[in-house]
């Protein structure tokens, strides 16, 4: 089973595959260069565009934790996942989608481990928490309650629509049961297949 996204230059340039065998072999890759061609740069010799992952750095705020100061590190959120049980490879997970990748593949996972078949779980609601108490999450899907409780948690609710393009683009393999299942992320351009 291999599952594929790559955004389009409109909306990333971040692409992400996960690749599952029957014999246990596994490949979780994410490759991003930040912005549309990243910085811009290329080496003629090696032939390849240099990331852009200086603009990750926040200019604003002091208090942010990727304010840039001396000695931070470039932040990347790329985050592809091998996971096995027993020593046997059961899942291949990862995500496109900036500071959403994270939060995208910890839910995904989460709603796998208490019971929710492969595709539900990729296709559920999401949101995405950010560190200055901002919560980007598919408005719509989530209960209103859900949501109140979040805005008297101290949370500011940024709304986006259903199947929001903003939420991160996940892909999965999963070995289960003797079959291998292959979901692709249905808010983007990303596709399945059995070879």
């Amino acid at each position: 089973v291999a599952t594929e996204l790559r955004e389009s230059l409109e909306g990333g340039e971040t692409s992400h595959f996960c690749i599952l065998d029957s014999a246990g072999n596994a490949v979780a890759m994410t490759q991003s260069l930040e912005r549309s061609f990243g910085a811009k740069v290329v080496t003629p010799e090696l032939g390849f565009l240099y990331n852009g992952y200086l603009k990750t750095f926040k200019l604003e705020n002091r208090k942010h934790p990727f304010f840039l100061r001396p000695g931070l590190p470039a932040r990347s959120n790329a985050a592809p996942t091998i996971a096995l049980r027993n020593g046997q490879v059961k899942l291949v997970i990862g995500s496109t989608g900036s500071e959403r990748m994270v939060s995208s593949i910890f839910q995904v996972m989460t709603r796998l481990r208490f019971g929710q078949a492969p595709f539900e779980a990729v296709a559920a609601p999401r949101l995405h928490c950010t560190p200055v108490g901002e919560v980007l999450l598919e408005a719509e899907r989530f209960s209103p309650v859900s949501r109140r409780r979040l805005e008297r948690a101290g949370f500011v609710l940024s709304p986006y629509p259903a199947w929001a393009f903003e939420v991160g683009g996940l892909h999965l393999a999963v070995a289960e049961e003797g079959n291998l299942i292959g979901v692709a992320e249905p808010r983007r351009d990303g596709a399945t297949a059995a070879l």
